[in-house]
């Protein structure tokens, strides 16, 4: 009988820190959405503030994060697409997804912290046509289970669809000199289309940086919680 209610109180215990291991898909930090697997997520077009008649510039950021109410863990977080989606959350390294070609991060969750997923498409140049609809899966995989959603990152022309937003930190880049304004502190990193950081600075203020030191190529910007890709020629 000891054994039987010891073996009783081992399951009871085991399930219980399964239960603590549950994984929760939100939107934004504060929990304003909470998904459920299997949750079609849909993603309005914002036009960015530096966006241009000569250089339209949007950007589609579902804003989701992971948050794990109790202990802490290791999820595998997958997004598909035949698409370039950009994920960056995690490392802070970000790649690109492309055709039979996922992005797949281990990523530690802590016990009640929020982690950002930074899953987003970055039309700059009006590359994306009006009326094209974008479909990513994501997959988060933790030691109890495996939730999938799915990303519809919905078309510009869609009616209601496009937001007009004002941010108040901005960064563009022209030839071989970035320009930057911003309302407070912001640590700024520059990494190369293979995700190894290039240049880390925190700037605050408007003011500009040269990137003379960089080799030709294509890059990507982290400043908080904007992203953008240009190229040094």
């Amino acid at each position: 009988m000891k054994k039987l209610f010891t073996s009783m109180l081992m399951m009871f215990g085991c399930i219980a820190a399964m239960s603590a291991q549950s994984v929760t898909l939100q939107k934004g930090a504060e929990g304003e959405v909470t998904y459920t697997s299997g949750d079609v997520i849909e993603v309005k077009v914002k036009e960015h503030e530096i966006s241009t008649p000569d250089f339209p510039y949007f950007i589609w950021d579902p804003e989701l994060y992971l948050l794990l109410p109790k202990t802490s863990t290791t999820v595998t977080v997958t997004v598909s697409s035949e698409s370039a989606v950009q994920f960056c959350g995690g490392d802070g390294n970000c790649q690109m997804t492309s055709p039979g070609k996922p992005v797949e991060k281990k990523i530690a969750l802590t016990s009640g912290k929020p982690e950002a997923l930074q899953i987003e498409i970055m039309d700059m140049g009006g590359a994306i046509a009006d009326d094209e609809e974008i479909t990513a899966t994501l997959t988060v995989a933790s030691l109890t289970k495996t939730d999938t959603y799915t990303i519809k990152f919905l078309p510009k022309n869609n009616a209601g669809i496009l937001d007009m937003e004002t941010e108040a930190n901005a960064i563009s880049v022209s030839g071989r000199s970035l320009t930057y304004s911003f309302t407070h502190p912001t640590v700024l990193t520059l990494y190369t289309i293979s995700g190894q950081a290039a240049v880390t600075r925190t700037l605050n203020g408007a003011g500009s940086m040269s990137l003379e030191a960089l080799p030709g190529g294509v890059y990507i910007y982290r400043a908080g919680t904007q992203t953008g890709k240009f190229i040094v020629r």
